[in-house]
């Protein structure tokens, strides 16, 4: 079970005062992307209670979904509602089946043996169509479930057709056959009651069951009593559950419930609608941002930038990460396909476009530089090269703080730079070295 967690503040005598809902501002890393937000709400809910009454029979037909593999004494999920279902003050996304006549919002058990609700040992956040002693593997039992409609009227179905008892068999006579019915919105609850025979001196329970075991709800003369019927519709509708639609920035519909799961492109301005039977009605306006622009490189001579501040850095080379290039500028040292990524606070990671680089010559002689000490405690660098180059020293900051030309043999230089890490570049006839230089 997936439940769906939210503010909720309820109380009884200011249900008639101002309902408010509220969500607040939000970033979504990719765009497209499920981004699910949870609305904070006041005096908009009452589902503690229920109010049951007879309808008519009227089930679904039709339904296109295949039949669950279920045994005796089994339960299956967590499987899908589809929208978000309120009861009893709880919201709920997901759900279970079991073969024993009932559906629940937590996982469980499969008691055979009904008995009276409410009770902390009884399946509990469960709604109970005919909770005995069923067997749906024998015979031709179906069970199955499906979701219909559309936004922002959706309803689940599940179905037990020719279900068998296992005291008394099934067929014609003696199989159960009803429906639960799941309505978004209105987050009634329905009972379609084809055929529930009695079954010798089995007893059973029809009715619903809060989370904590504490609060239910049944049937007059259900609730672990010898009871049958047939062609009935039975109704739970709860005290108070608000409408609450969400739209995107164009005003379009796009899903209903406490916890909305928006799939934003753009950034702008959503809207979410509250409105209960009281006569309460509330708008709250807010701000997705949708990821931030991409990065760009700009290249200024032998240094590459990403001027974008407040972020962290990665370089990339040929897709893979260079060790320690992690700052506003790096130094091509090989050719290759360069990249940045900039991360935010938000952790969300955006790459720049392609830079590649083909200018750079390679040469065995780069490798023959040597330079010491490393770190320096004056700022004083030998360098010895078996070839002339020409010495650039930058800051973190990508600045060049110190050049010199590097002459072949044995180099010595006084900087006099301030303590700190710097970057070494090495460069002749098209040939680069960067090394990593540590001033105390």
């Amino acid at each position: 079970m997936k439940k769906v967690v939210f503010v909720l503040i309820f109380i009884p005598f200011l249900l008639k005062a101002q309902c408010t809902i509220e969500v607040v501002d939000t970033f979504s890393c990719t765009p497209g992307s499920m981004l699910v937000l949870d609305a904070i709400t006041f005096n908009a809910f009452d589902t503690e209670n229920y109010m049951i009454s007879n309808i008519p029979y009227s089930p679904v037909s039709g339904l296109k979904t295949q039949s669950l593999t279920i045994g005796d004494d089994q339960t299956l999920g967590p499987f899908p509602i589809g929208f978000n279902f309120n009861f009893f003050n709880e919201q709920y996304d997901e759900f279970y089946i079991c073969s024993n006549g009932f559906i629940s919002f937590l996982p469980g058990g499969a008691p055979y043996n009904a008995f009276p609700i409410p009770d902390g040992g009884a399946p509990r956040a469960a709604i109970f169509a005919a909770w005995e002693d069923w067997n749906p593997s024998w015979g031709q039992g179906v069970v199955r479930y499906e979701t219909l409609g559309g936004i922002p009227n959706r309803y689940l179905v599940i179905e037990y057709d020719s279900v068998n008892s296992f005291n008394c068999g099934g067929g014609p006579v003696q199989a159960g056959v009803w429906q639960i019915i799941l309505k978004e919105n209105s987050n009634e609850i329905e009972l379609h009651i084809a055929q529930k025979p009695q079954c010798n001196t089995i007893e059973g329970v029809q009715g619903i069951h809060d989370e904590t075991g504490t609060i239910a709800f049944a049937v007059n003369g259900r609730n672990d009593t010898m009871w049958s019927t047939f062609n009935e519709g039975i109704l739970f509708t709860p005290d108070m559950v608000p409408s609450i639609n969400w739209y995107d920035l164009n005003g379009v519909l796009v899903n209903t419930g406490i916890s909305g799961q928006l799939f934003p492109n753009e950034s702008g301005n959503y809207v979410v609608e509250l409105s209960n039977s009281v006569g309460c009605n509330y708008t709250d306006t807010f701000h997705i941002q949708v990821s931030y622009p991409a990065p760009t490189i700009t290249q200024n001579g032998s240094v590459l930038l990403c001027i974008e501040p407040g972020y962290e850095y990665q370089w990339y080379l040929d897709g893979n990460p260079i060790d320690s290039a992690i700052s506003q500028f790096l130094i091509p040292f090989q050719n290759g396909v360069y990249q940045v990524s900039t991360t935010d606070f938000h952790d969300c990671e955006v790459f720049s476009d392609y830079l590649s680089i083909n200018t750079l010559s390679a040469s065995e002689d780069i490798s023959k530089i040597m330079f010491y000490p490393n770190p320096s405690a004056t700022g004083e660098l030998n360098i010895f090269s078996t070839k002339s180059f020409n010495l650039s020293v930058f800051n973190l900051s990508g600045n060049m703080v110190f050049s010199e030309a590097l002459n072949t043999g044995s180099n010595h230089f006084k900087t006099n730079l301030h303590k700190g890490a710097y970057l070494l570049l090495l460069e002749s006839d098209g040939m680069r070295k960067v090394k990593k230089w540590i001033v105390l």
